[in-house]
């Protein structure tokens, strides 16, 4: 990335949210959409520091990491001097002096255009907010499909300002955390923060659909959208079923080079992981298991650490998996498989890939793939970018909590 020391603005900074206090609840659902696509954000009631407000709202508004704004005007806003008269003309100035800034203007609370310009300009001279490009949400309050409105129009211009930052070959760089917030020092150009839905590695089926996938999808998009060409490069602290997601949402025929940098074992340090490294042959094999020639379901189990195949056997026991008309485990000729470079990951996909496409095939199943993965969090990202012909997938992560080797449901990706 270009010298931070010659920019007025990092773009990879947060974002100032300019809202009244009585938009609270309306506010949190779309800090919470910009969480889940990547976008980070500064407000008052979490960030403000316990000195006088108006001092520190305009050192904020003039902080090189603070890379944009959005404006939240609703009719109550009216009536605050604080936004009228400080924040909406320092973010003003800090535009017009640095290009690299950019505002978010969003009418809200039933407003239409005219009337929520009116009112933001209201301490302002003749170049005021009239000719700008607002943002208007259509529901009093706001409902999960406007704030991932607005998310993805704030996501997509922050890649624009980004990628005009970068020079030709950086990658985007992506982060995706899990089991607890993004670090504070992240300059990820995007930084996926879904922590808040996470009890440790577990995450609500129901959450996965409506929020989570989506929000994946989202940011594929917005970086496909907004330069296809550049790399993107990830790492973070995430689930394996949300590195597979994040792979799917970033499949081979996006066309964009997504790579994982996994922390090796040992002092061996990181390792970049990428479907483009040469291919090197690893100790890796499949082994197919018939089941109920009348049921429809395949269980995949990549059996890399030990687990799965047992924790097949005793959920279909029990009634928790559906009737499964074959098993496919991929496992060392020898026992563990320790993955040592890229080319042995990309050789252990392509063979996973490979056996779930041949048992599908030879029992002629046509039900989900039930998917139980005992590998490293960079395998599954891109074992998912593989995922694009192989139908609906259920994933699972392991559940130690009680002693046993339990597997719960997690994310269901459908191609």
């Amino acid at each position: 990335m270009k010298s931070r020391e010659s920019m007025t603005t990092d773009p990879t900074g947060t974002t100032f949210i300019s809202y009244k206090r009585s938009r609270s609840d309306e506010i949190d659902l779309l800090i919470e959409t910009l969480n889940e696509r990547g976008v980070p954000s500064w407000r008052d009631i979490t960030n403000l520091e316990n000195r006088p407000t108006e001092p520190e709202l305009r050192e904020v508004l003039h902080r090189p990491d603070t890379a944009c704004a959005v404006l939240w005007v609703t009719p109550d806003v009216a009536d605050s001097p604080m936004i009228l008269k400080v924040e909406i003309p320092e973010m003003k100035q800090r535009s017009d002096c640095d290009p690299s800034f950019f505002i978010l203007p969003v009418a809200a609370g039933g407003l239409g255009y005219e009337d929520a310009t009116n009112i933001a300009s209201t301490h302002l001279d003749l170049d005021d907010l009239t000719t700008w490009n607002w943002e208007k949400v259509d529901r009093d309050p706001i409902e999960m499909e406007q704030a991932v409105q607005v998310a993805r129009r704030l996501l997509d211009t922050r890649l624009r300002v980004i990628d005009g930052s970068l020079t030709e070959d950086e990658p985007f760089e992506l982060s995706i955390d899990t089991w607890g917030r993004p670090s504070a020092s992240s300059t990820s150009c995007i930084r996926i923060d879904w922590s808040d839905h996470f009890d440790g590695r577990f995450a609500d089926h129901q959450v996965w659909t409506d929020r989570l996938i989506p929000a994946a999808r989202d940011i594929a998009q917005a970086v496909s959208a907004q330069n296809r060409g550049r790399p993107v490069v990830c790492q973070g602290q995430a689930s394996i079923s949300a590195g597979l997601v994040l792979g799917a949402a970033f499949k081979e025929p996006t066309g964009i080079a997504l790579g994982w940098v996994q922390n090796m074992p040992g002092d061996q340090g990181e390792q970049l992981w990428s479907l483009s490294a040469p291919r090197e042959e690893t100790p890796v094999k499949a082994r197919f298991v018939e089941m109920d020639v009348g049921a429809d379901a395949l269980f995949v189990g990549v059996d890399f650490r030990g687990g799965p195949e047992r924790a097949i056997k005793n959920m279909s026991q029990d009634g928790v998996l559906p009737k499964g008309r074959a098993g496919v485990i991929i496992e060392g000729e020898g026992g563990d498989v320790d993955l040592t470079s890229p080319g042995q990951v990309v050789d252990a996909v392509a063979k996973t890939v490979a056996a779930i496409k041949e048992a599908k095939d030879r029992y002629r199943t046509r039900g989900p793939i039930h998917l139980f993965l005992a590998a490293p969090v960079g395998f599954a990202v891109l074992l998912g970018q593989k995922t694009n012909a192989l139908g609906p997938i259920q994933t699972y992560e392991l559940d130690q909590s009680n002693g046993d080797e339990v597997y719960r449901p997690a994310a269901l990706i459908v191609s």
